[in-house]
Parts: structure tokens; sequence; C-alpha cells
């Protein structure tokens, strides 16, 4: 089943893992770039299963946010505390 993945993904040191993230955000399946940090993905993979194929390649200050549109789950990495907590709590799926 194709699934409408979102992606966000903030580097802060581009330089250093930006070309092999972009890489491995393309390989996801069909894509287009909305902004620097914001991908469109038309992909077989859940959000968990997206983020776990990114996951490896960042570093200790990036982060991650990824949702799947058609399922309404998300799944993220790097994120403060309270940004997990507050979307847990507010979202509707």
């Amino acid at each position: 089943m194709a699934n409408n993945i979102q992606i966000f993904c903030k580097l802060e040191n581009t330089a250093e893992n930006g070309e092999a993230v972009t890489a491995k955000i393309k390989g996801l399946g069909s894509w287009a770039r909305v902004s620097t940090s914001f991908w469109y993905i038309d992909s077989a993979l859940t959000a968990s299963e997206a983020r776990d194929q990114i996951a490896p390649l960042l570093k200790t200050d990036d982060c991650l946010f990824v949702v799947n549109a058609s399922t309404g789950q998300a799944a993220w990495k790097g994120l403060s505390d309270k940004v997990p907590a507050f979307v847990k709590s507010h979202w509707n799926s």
C-alpha cells in the first residue's frame, strides 16, 4: 500500500551528513522536496519504518519528525522531551 509520508528533518550541520540523509530520504520512494527541511514521499513504508531508515544517519543535535498522512501515525527522533509528550496528548488520528 502506498503511504503519504511527510518528513521534517532538521540537520544542525549539513556538511557532516546532509548528502547521506538526502540520499536516504530520496530512496524511500517517489519524492518531492517541499522546502529545505520538508519532504513529501509516496512510499510503501510506515512512518516508523521511514524514521528507522533515516535515524542512523542523524547526529546528536539533529531532529526528525515523520508523519504518515494516510494513516495518521507519526514517528520521530531527536526532539526535546516536551515535544513528544505534547504531540501524544494532542494527536488526533
